[in-house]
């Protein structure tokens, strides 16, 4: 796990005055401890209010009222990042929500986009810069950054996304091997780390759930 604040670089004025209460929801204690460190109520107008390490124990907390922000991790604790954003959304469709990942992935920002967060940010940012962009969250503005292509970081490989469209096609994975020109076992080895990357079991809950998600940013 990657936490990494810099304190240098980046300007605090007309920052607005109002406070801003954060709620982070994080599977490794340590997140929430770094940003208690880091995030001060006085100097910054913001400060965390609570923190749990799943969604079943964030309900358990009495002050989620006060909440302006849930700083979310997209994993959290092998659950599904799409049932996760939309049980917040559901139940507290007032508030905003930050992905605060290590995943560098353009797919998972356009599907979390897609899904109603408000920004992702990556956990080697500049802590200046997060709490640059929670201030713009409060304000009503989004957060997506761009993320070079060829990052090793993608959560789905060109390749994989061939044998995914593929598949949704009807087409089997011996036919695919031929289209394709590689190994079979290589194809099971790509959807196995697809499947493991969204949690599901099978490939066709794999199609479901990712197909017009990756149709959408790769037409």
């Amino acid at each position: 796990m990657m936490i990494y604040f810099s304190q240098g670089g980046l300007s605090q004025k007309n920052w607005p005055n109002e406070m801003v209460h954060l709620f982070v929801i994080d599977p490794h204690p340590l997140v929430a401890q770094a940003l208690r460190y880091n995030i001060h109520s006085r100097y910054d107008g913001m400060k965390l209010v609570g923190s749990a390490i799943n969604l079943k124990s964030t309900l358990t907390f009495h002050n989620l009222d006060l909440v302006d922000i849930f700083i979310l991790n997209l994993n959290v604790c092998d659950s599904d990042p799409f049932k996760n954003i939309n049980f917040l959304k559901e139940r507290f469709s007032n508030k905003k929500i930050i992905i605060f990942t290590n995943e560098k992935s353009n797919i998972w920002i356009k599907v979390m986009s897609r899904s109603g967060a408000d920004a992702y940010v990556m956990k080697d940012q500049h802590i200046l810069e997060l709490k640059q962009i929670i201030k713009k969250v409060y304000r009503g503005e989004k957060y997506f950054p761009n993320i070079s292509n060829n990052t090793n970081g993608d959560l789905f490989l060109d390749s994989q996304i061939q044998i995914i469209k593929l598949l949704c096609d009807g087409i089997s994975s011996k036919q695919i091997t031929k289209i394709l020109d590689i190994k079979y076992y290589q194809i099971y080895r790509l959807l196995e780390k697809a499947r493991e990357q969204v949690n599901v079991k099978s490939n066709w809950a794999l199609v479901a759930k990712i197909f017009p998600l990756i149709y959408k940013s790769n037409p």
